[in-house]
């Protein structure tokens, strides 16, 4: 004979069972608006993939204390016949050695240097002054030990005098690339933001421009997601029912 204790217990395992299934395809309605776009939004979609370039003076962009630049940008993607149209079109002919385009990321960097002097002398420890006669040729040269080198000398050039490079060396340090997702805040339904990060460690380097794009995973099958909550939430009752036998 059931008791009404046990019958209530049941039923409010059932109550809650319910309701997490339907928290759940909620959340899946939630997170799967805006995927479906018309055949002509998705080809605006993937042209804008394909060219857009983002200018770095438009990226969001940090700088930490070392002098390391990190830039943020949105990560846009394309479909695979998108993907393998830009492999054929960039490689032509080289593109058939190769299967299929994944992602694609171009990178403009530009490298400048202020606020540095030079002085031209063979004595480093006895700089020439204003009263000093300087004989030329004057060899000059400068390094930070880890980013920038210069090596030259200053000469006769005509009637008047010349700066001289013999070595020039600019070095870029680590450039590195991250897919990233900003993290909503706990309470948002908002989906996940895809992300790219690239870190430029010379605080000599600047990223002018970068383009991206990635292929776009495969959307899940909606239904067969319904299907298996559902049976999820049968298959609990079920287990309840015997469990109660």
């Amino acid at each position: 004979m059931r008791t009404t204790s046990s019958l209530s217990k049941r039923e409010i395992i059932l109550i809650v069972s319910l309701l997490l299934n339907v928290f759940l395809l909620f959340l899946l309605t939630r997170f799967g608006e805006g995927l479906e776009l018309s055949e002509r939004e998705l080809q605006v979609a993937e042209q804008r993939a394909v060219t857009a370039e983002v200018e770095g003076r438009n990226a969001l962009l940090r700088e930490e204390a070392s002098g390391k630049k990190v830039y943020q940008m949105e990560r846009l993607f394309v479909s695979e016949r998108t993907a393998k149209e830009e492999l054929e079109k960039r490689y032509q002919k080289e593109s058939k050695q190769y299967k299929d385009l994944v992602r694609s990321l171009t990178i403009k960097l530009s490298a400048q240097v202020k606020g540095i002097e030079i002085v031209a002398t063979d004595d480093p420890l006895r700089p020439p002054t204003d009263t000093m006669l300087v004989s030329l040729p004057k060899n000059i040269s400068y390094a930070d030990s880890t980013w920038f080198t210069l090596n030259g000398s200053i000469v006769k050039a005509g009637e008047g005098i010349a700066l001289r490079i013999d070595s020039l060396n600019l070095n870029t340090g680590e450039v590195s690339v991250d897919d990233v997702s900003t993290k909503p805040k706990w309470y948002s339904f908002k989906k996940p933001a895809s992300v790219v990060r690239i870190s430029v460690e010379s605080p000599y380097y600047s990223m002018l421009s970068a383009r991206e794009f990635s292929v776009k995973p495969k959307k899940p099958n909606k239904t067969a997601m319904i299907v298996t909550h559902a049976a999820a939430f049968i298959g609990g009752a079920v287990l309840l029912k015997l469990s109660q036998q």
